[in-house]
């Protein structure tokens, strides 16, 4: 993708910064960490991160870059969109939608044998 095309770029850094956050990275990241992760020459991430602050959806305290309520609010829906069928169910998790582990948790399931101690079916 270009460097100049700063709506896709803004995306990519939201939703790198919302994930950075949620892995426990820390509520803020240097230009250069920010620049490596996204493979990306620093120059054209400094604008972006720039115009970003100006927007507000980062705040820059002592160099490093945070997401501020509105970008964790965005950073958050863009990374739910572009995510959301690759974390919406977890390795070994019941396929099932009526079954009741998912109301009443794993031990309920009756369709699955990788929960620990499964219910057996009625």
């Amino acid at each position: 993708m270009k460097e100049d095309n700063h709506i896709f770029w803004r995306d990519e850094i939201l939703q790198l910064l919302f994930w950075m956050h949620g892995e426990g990275m820390g509520d803020s990241q240097p230009l250069p960490a920010i620049a490596r992760c996204l493979d990306m020459d620093v120059a054209a991430v400094a604008a972006h991160l720039k115009q970003m602050v100006e927007a507000g959806y980062l705040s820059e305290p002592s160099g490093r870059y945070a997401l501020t309520k509105m970008g964790q609010d965005e950073g958050g829906r863009r990374f739910k969109d572009e995510f959301e069928s690759m974390i919406g169910q977890g390795h070994g998790e019941c396929n099932d939608p009526n079954c009741d582990c998912h109301e009443l948790g794993p031990e309920h399931c009756h369709t699955h044998s990788g929960h620990a101690n499964p219910v057996p079916a009625e």
